[in-house]
């Protein structure tokens, strides 16, 4: 569902929910040296009772952006969104991954994954990989998302294909782009 409201139709009192953050942007660096990949958006899973016919707030977390408009240039990368579901007064959180880091060096640390509130299961996202001051060695991971409760740390050099997925940190300066995260989603069941 895209962010806004959720309805449960006629006869429907019991749902089950997934929720995922979005995910961070990679780093991007123009100098050779290897960008720090970003952090996956957190998961929650949860059931709740509902009433019919009564609208329940939803906020979906957007991938974090690359951090300047050409996509391009030495970098950090940017957070993703987090993503909220309110039901009965409860609140759901499934945060954004971070951005990914970079620092002269190349050497920085991993950053911090999306965190997890409120459900029945909560997993943090999974980190990107760390930067590195190696000319040219490929670029690192993206932290991966829980879609379909098994991790999926992206290929490095790719942009995220899972809901909540990091995109990769970048190598190889300016010629390379830097890709987005991975938006939120949030699925209901019943």
């Amino acid at each position: 569902t895209p962010g806004g409201t959720f309805t449960p139709p006629a006869g429907v009192t019991h749902v089950r929910f997934k929720m995922w953050g979005g995910g961070g942007s990679g780093s991007h660096t123009s100098s050779g040296k290897v960008a720090g990949g970003g952090g996956g958006g957190g998961y929650v899973y949860g059931e709740s009772v509902v009433s019919p016919g009564t609208a329940y707030q939803v906020t979906v977390g957007e991938g974090g952006a690359c951090g300047r408009a050409d996509c391009k240039g030495t970098q950090n990368g940017n957070k993703g969104g987090d993503t909220l579901l309110v039901i009965a007064g409860k609140t759901f959180k499934a945060s954004g991954g971070n951005g990914g880091k970079w620092d002269n060096n190349g050497f920085a640390d991993p950053v911090a994954v999306g965190a997890a509130t409120g459900g029945s299961l909560n997993l943090a996202g999974i980190n990107g990989g760390r930067g590195t001051s190696s000319t040219y060695q490929g670029p690192t991971e993206g932290g991966g998302s829980h879609f379909g409760g098994s991790t999926t740390p992206r290929t490095a050099g790719a942009p995220p294909n899972y809901p909540g997925g990091a995109s990769a940190g970048s190598d190889q300066g300016n010629s390379v782009v830097q890709y987005a995260g991975g938006d939120g989603l949030v699925i209901f069941e019943w």
